[in-house]
């Protein structure tokens, strides 16, 4: 009977059979591939496909999952009961993992492209690139730089993909902390970076003319159609670091003007501002969180960045969020689609679902046994795929 249904499967035009396919998790197609020969070499050719991998890929996106990562604990999970007007949600618990972080521990900052997930250490020295649907591991653990220097020290790790080479790189920038000279005066601090190309597995150290000196937390960052971007400071006027994957040049961007003139007339700078990089309609988007405890009288700030003529960006005020219970008491920690944030509270283990456009709140169930404090987590979106970082998508 078996044999039949897979004789009749193969009988069906080849585009029928990638559809079915297409839309199974990664883990069963691969299962797929032990049946017999013929489903081998099918899933084989079809993990080379460059149209299947992204219908898979899009398919895929309906069922993101959430990474939480600390130290050398780490945890997939999904969100149930996330359509209709539910007032809360379940995290369950799924059946991934990342064995390797148990050698070296994560600080759970990290990037995702194409579901690939890129996971620094603690220290941003070595970096985990992996699959975690396929079981694809890479461990980047040599520099270009010399980081048994005592007073050199990584701050930021960016991982992307270049669509002209075809290939994943890794960027990474270090600081030196200034030190003191034998004549007694303190040199000079200097930033540097450098990029690993995937495949070659070789670091480079490339220019980096902009002198940043206040490196925000790694969660400040985002990947989007071939370029990094990291919120920094460069002689403490805040603004957006990018790196182009593919020319492998730094470039920076503007804040909205009003939010440069709030950090100057409050004598603070920027520090008062919770300011979040997300995506949001395929736009890159600025979210300004008022982060002081107790502020509920202020609403949440969305930017949208547009191309201007010339070099620089402009910037567009996209919609203001009014939600009394959040602001000032929940920090983000990612965007769980499309519009909806996944939150944390401040001051207890608590998480919420916050839709940008309803201005709805919804609060999330943590599974038995969660083993982090909420406080200190950090998460990650991420969506199961079959595209491999050492070969051609």
């Amino acid at each position: 009977m078996e044999t039949g249904i897979l004789s009749s499967f193969f009988n069906l035009p080849e585009d029928i059979m990638a559809a079915i396919i297409s839309r199974l998790p990664p883990k069963s197609i691969l299962r797929c591939k032990s049946i017999q020969k013929s489903w081998y070499f099918l899933i084989k050719s079809l993990m080379k496909n460059q149209l299947f991998l992204a219908k898979h890929y899009k398919i895929s996106e309906k069922q993101t999952s959430i990474f939480f990562g600390l130290q050398r604990v780490n945890l997939f999970l999904s969100i149930h009961n996330a359509k209709g007007d539910n007032d809360s949600v379940n995290l369950v618990v799924e059946d991934l993992s990342l064995p390797l972080l148990e050698s070296f521990g994560t600080h759970g900052y990290g990037s995702n492209v194409n579901g690939i997930m890129c996971l620094p250490d603690r220290k941003n020295e070595k970096v985990l690139v992996c699959n975690p649907a396929t079981m694809e591991f890479k461990l980047l653990q040599n520099s270009s730089l010399n980081f048994s220097n005592p007073h050199l020290c990584s701050k930021m790790v960016g991982f992307g993909y270049d669509f002209i080479d075809d290939v994943y790189k890794v960027v990474r920038v270090v600081y030196s902390i200034p030190t003191h000279s034998v004549n007694g005066r303190v040199g000079a601090p200097f930033v540097r970076a450098e990029v690993c190309t995937l495949g070659l597995d070789s670091w480079k150290e490339i220019k980096m003319p902009i002198k940043i000196n206040n490196f925000p937390p790694c969660v400040k960052q985002l990947y989007f159609k071939g370029f990094h971007y990291w919120l920094v400071s460069v002689f403490n006027t805040e603004m957006i670091l990018c790196f182009d994957f593919h020319e492998e040049v730094f470039h920076t961007r503007m804040l909205p003007p009003r939010l440069l003139e709030v950090g100057n007339n409050n004598g603070y700078g920027l520090s008062l501002l919770g300011l979040w990089l997300t995506l949001w309609n395929e736009s890159i988007a600025l979210l300004e969180f008022p982060i002081r405890y107790g502020t509920t009288g202020l609403p949440i700030e969305m930017w949208i960045m547009e191309e201007c003529s010339g070099s620089g960006s402009c910037w567009s005020k996209s919609l203001s969020v009014h939600c009394p219970g959040i602001v000032g008491f929940y920090r983000p920690l990612t965007l769980w689609k499309d519009d909806e944030i996944l939150m944390k509270q401040v001051l207890s283990q608590g998480l919420c679902l916050l839709n940008l456009r309803t201005q709805k709140v919804r609060k999330v169930q943590l599974p038995p046994h969660f083993p982090f404090s909420v406080g200190a987590v950090h998460a990650l979106a991420y969506v199961q795929t079959l595209a491999s970082f050492n070969t051609r998508l």
